[in-house]
């Protein structure tokens, strides 16, 4: 379909092209096999044949045709000269294909309203939501909506109803993510498109709900993991009731609109997972009501906006896996922020002092950059933190020796691959409900504390790659739901305490590069859910217990890696040190 440009909206119809009557009277009579009249005899010839071809009106339309067929018919009389009846068939079987064909394409080509077309123009530029540039320029997602909304939108509402400019909305969107601009039978190329740019209600489309008051208005689009393919249009900041859009794990790509800030009342925005570009506009400060903040996995660059901290609504910001680069702003007024993801990012300097005042942080997450400093005395008082990641970053110095003991509602502790020192708190006993905690890669040192033990909700402990020493505590054997302990590479001295065959959920246990002696505990093969056990590079002597080998060839314990100078029976060792 064209566009509804100015320049075509008055461009005047084509006339058709009239045959004279004595090419007419030639072609018939070819038609029909007769003879052309002698001069002399007066013959009257019989009437010709109803055809259809004609358009049966009087006076000057009478022998006005269809282009097609008219063209065909002009070439008859001059086939008749040489002949050609059998090429005069196929001719006209031809032009009455293609005149049926053209007739069909008729009645599927809605006749365009120039009417309806202006008032919905004046509609949407006058309320500001697409500008008269984007709506006229041919090939534009707002022009299809145009022309769709205008020529083919068969719902019966009037024209100035605000429920069109949510409709066109709609539309806007659909073409944004289409891989086709047909307006009579849309494809998007979506896994799910079902009634979108149908005359069905916007409500019944796929992945629109709505409110339920009188205005029914659009409340929530999701449509994530749905194959859209495209950038994100502003005009959804003219939806007035939407507060939820949820587009992730798609092809979305461009950069963000900075007017989609002005959309009052969303409060769920999700674009994770896509391809989107650009930085971080400084606008998206100001939504009004914005509870959940989410553009992980995209490929944003830049620094985080300060105009952030203004959101003080804000419940979860996830701006993980992208490419910010920059200091971490205060955010001082976001005090109701329970998540914070920022892992996966360039982003560099210290901790900021202030992030002790969000109080109700949960989940904190600053992975994978290059932070640096000590963690603040001060966020002892985040005492509703539950989940704490500062993994694969710069820190140093020593945890806060009373951190544990106001911080204890933690499950996941997550400090790896940094330069922390000093001993491990004690007050880790007041962890009751960790699941998770891992130190390793770092430069902890003295014993680990027995308190360890009383961590009964423990599944994975990782201290392995620091400056520990001594023995294994006996009050570890006591973590029933231990699956993993990684001590590896410490200075860790004296035997494998046989009170490890308690642990029977125990899957991977990583004792080597330490200074282990004595012999290999027979305990060890109780423990039926092991899966890798590694104790080389330590001083073990004598031979791996017949139960432990027995694991081995019942193929649940797929790794064994143990000293040379302990004897290994055959197919027992996987490898020997």
């Amino acid at each position: 379909m064209t566009s509804l440009s100015q320049a075509e909206m008055g461009k005047p119809s084509q006339r058709k092209p009239a045959l004279s009557s004595s090419t007419m009277e030639s072609a018939r009579r070819f038609l029909y096999d007769e003879d052309e009249p002698s001069p002399k005899a007066n013959v009257a010839l019989p009437p010709a044949p109803k055809t259809g071809l004609s358009h049966g009106r009087g006076g000057e339309e009478r022998n006005r045709l269809n282009p097609i067929v008219a063209a065909c018919m002009a070439t008859l009389a001059t086939l008749r000269t040489y002949g050609g009846k059998r090429i005069l068939c196929m001719i006209l079987a031809i032009a009455i294909i293609a005149s049926a064909s053209v007739g069909i394409h008729s009645l599927a080509t809605p006749k365009k309203d120039k009417e309806r077309a202006a008032t919905l123009q004046s509609l949407i530029t006058g309320s500001g939501v697409t500008s008269q540039e984007d709506l006229l320029k041919i090939g534009t997602a707002q022009n299809h909506a145009l022309q769709w909304l205008s020529d083919y939108d068969k719902t019966e509402v009037d024209i100035d109803d605000p429920f069109n400019l949510e409709r066109y909305v709609l539309a806007v969107f659909f073409f944004s993510f289409s891989k086709s601009m047909d307006h009579t039978k849309p494809v998007s190329g979506w896994k799910s498109q079902t009634k979108w740019l149908t005359e069905s209600h916007v409500c019944n489309w796929y992945g629109v709900s709505c409110v339920s008051d009188s205005t029914q208005s659009v409340e929530t689009i999701s449509l994530e993991n749905n194959d859209l393919q495209g950038t994100l249009p502003s005009e959804l900041a003219a939806m007035l009731s939407l507060e939820g859009l949820n587009i992730g794990q798609n092809s979305v790509g461009g950069t963000l609109p900075a007017k989609l800030a002005e959309a009052r009342n969303l409060r769920v925005l999700v674009l994770k997972g896509n391809s989107i570009t650009g930085t971080l506009p400084t606008e998206f400060g100001s939504f009004q009501n914005l509870r959940q903040l989410d553009l992980a996995e995209n490929q944003l660059t830049g620094s985080i906006p300060k105009e952030l901290e203004n959101s003080f609504t804000l419940k979860a910001l996830n701006l993980n896996d992208n490419d910010l680069g920059g200091s971490i702003p205060e955010f001082i007024e976001m005090g109701s922020l329970k998540e914070l993801r920022l892992e996966h990012n360039n982003l560099k300097g210290k901790l900021p002092e202030s992030f002790s005042q969000l109080t109700a942080l949960v989940d904190l997450r600053l992975s994978n950059n290059t932070i640096t400093g000590t963690i603040p005395e001060s966020f002892k008082k985040l005492t509703n933190l539950e989940y704490m990641f500062l993994d694969d970053n710069n820190f140093y110095g020593e945890i806060p020796s009373d951190f544990f003991f106001q911080v204890t509602r933690l499950k996941e502790f997550n400090v790896q691959h940094n330069e922390f020192d000093g001993k491990i708190p004690t007050t880790v006993q007041l962890l009751g409900d960790l699941k998770n905690f891992l130190l390793d890669h770092n430069l902890f040192t003295g014993s680990i504390p027995l308190e360890v033990g009383l961590m009964l909700d423990l599944e994975v402990l990782s201290l392995g790659q620091n400056k520990l020493e001594n023995n294994i505590p006996d009050q570890i054997m006591t973590l029933k739901n231990i699956r993993e302990m990684n001590l590896q590479s410490n200075d860790l001295t004296g035997d494998i305490p046989s009170t490890i065959g308690a642990l029977r959920k125990l899957e991977r246990l990583h004792l080597e590069d330490n200074k282990f002696s004595g012999t290999i505990p027979t305990e060890i093969g109780s423990i039926r859910s092991l899966q890798d056990l590694r104790l080389y590079q330590n001083s073990f002597s004598g031979t791996v217990p017949d139960e432990v080998c027995e694991l081995v060839s019942e193929e649940e314990l797929t790794y064994l890696g143990v000293d040379c100078t302990v004897t290994c029976p055959d197919s027992c060792c996987t490898k020997c040190f």
